[in-house]
C-alpha cells in the first residue's frame, strides 16, 4: 500500500526503448543520465533516436555491463538502455485546470484504489491512446509512478497528465463543477441479488446501453474489491461490462480500455 503523501516520489532508473524515448520526448529535464547497457556498435541504430535525444538535451551518459545494470534495477527487459528520473511530478488539481486554458477537457478517468503498478500502467497505456485530458489518483491506497508503470505503460505516462489528489470524492464533485458528469465503471455484471442488495447497481446500465455525456468522468475500483461505497455515492451513473459464460469479472485494466473507447464509438457517432 502507498502512503506516499508528496507530489514527488524517489528518483528511479526507467528502462526499455519505448519508456526511455517518451521520457525523453516530453520530460528531458528531469533525466539526470541515460545508461547504455552491454551497448555494442550494433545498437547504435537501434537507439539512434535515444541518442539523437541524449546530445540533444545535453545529458550526461555512462555505458555498463548488464551484472551492474541488474544491480540497479533487477533481472528485467531493459532493451539496452536506462534513464534515470531524478522524480516524478504529479500535478495537482489546480495545476491540471490551470493547464487547460482554454480548451474543453472531455474524457478523464479516476482510479480508485489501483494498487498494483502494472494494471495502473496499462491504464495509462490506454488512457493515451484514448486520448484522455488526465489520469487522477489518490496520494494514498493507490500504486505511484514507477518504473514498472513507465514500463508497462510504454512510457506514456510521461505524456498523460497524472493529476494526485488528497480525496477521491472531493475530486469527483469538483469535476461535477466543471461540468462533468461521473460514471462508475464496474468489471463485471452484476446478477439480480447483488441488485437487490445494492442500490447503485440495481440501476446500472452496460456500457452499451449507458449514454455517455460530451464532458465524462469515469472511474475505476480496485482489483478484485472494485469501486469503494464512496466513489459510487459521488457517481451520477453506474455502468458494467456484459459477461458471458460465466466468466466473473475482468481485469481492471481491460475494463477501463473498454469504457474509454465505447465513450470515443459514441462521440464518433456525434462528430
Amino acid at each position: 500500500m502507498n502512503n506516499n503523501k508528496n507530489k514527488k516520489n524517489n528518483g528511479f532508473y526507467v528502462y526499455g526503448k519505448n519508456a526511455v524515448t517518451e521520457l525523453l520526448s516530453n520530460k528531458p529535464k528531469d533525466v539526470s543520465e541515460v545508461v547504455f547497457v552491454d551497448f555494442t556498435q550494433r545498437d547504435k541504430h537501434d537507439l539512434a533516436g535515444v541518442i539523437g535525444s541524449v546530445k540533444h538535451a545535453k545529458i550526461p551518459t555512462r555505458y555498463i555491463s548488464k551484472r551492474e545494470a541488474e544491480a540497479l534495477v533487477g533481472d528485467v527487459r531493459m532493451q539496452r538502455v536506462m534513464a534515470k528520473l531524478t522524480s516524478f511530478k504529479y500535478l495537482d488539481f489546480k495545476e491540471w485546470q490551470a493547464k487547460l486554458g482554454g480548451s474543453t477537457a472531455k474524457l478523464v478517468l479516476v482510479l480508485d484504489k489501483v494498487e498494483d503498478p502494472q494494471n495502473f500502467g496499462a491504464i495509462v497505456r490506454s488512457a493515451g491512446a484514448a486520448g484522455v485530458s488526465a489520469v487522477f489518483v489518490a496520494n494514498a491506497s493507490q500504486a505511484p509512478v514507477t518504473a514498472t508503470v513507465f514500463k508497462t505503460s510504454a512510457g506514456v505516462v510521461a505524456k498523460v497528465p497524472i493529476v494526485q489528489v488528497a480525496n477521491i470524492s472531493d475530486t469527483l464533485e469538483k469535476l461535477k463543477d466543471l461540468g462533468f458528469w461521473n460514471y462508475g465503471v464496474s468489471m463485471k455484471e452484476f446478477s439480480e441479488e447483488e441488485k437487490e442488495g445494492d442500490p447503485y447497481a440495481e440501476g446500472s446500465k452496460s456500457i452499451w446501453e449507458q449514454e455517455f455525456d460530451n464532458k465524462t468522468a469515469l472511474v475505476v475500483g480496485a482489483e478484485g474489491s472494485g469501486l469503494s461505497r464512496i466513489a459510487k455515492e459521488h457517481c451520477d451513473f453506474l455502468v458494467h461490462i456484459p459477461m458471458e459464460n460465466g466468466v466473473e469479472s475482468l481485469n481492471v485494466s481491460v475494463a477501463a480500455a473498454l469504457a474509454m473507447y465505447e465513450y470515443k464509438r459514441q462521440q464518433a457517432q456525434v462528430e
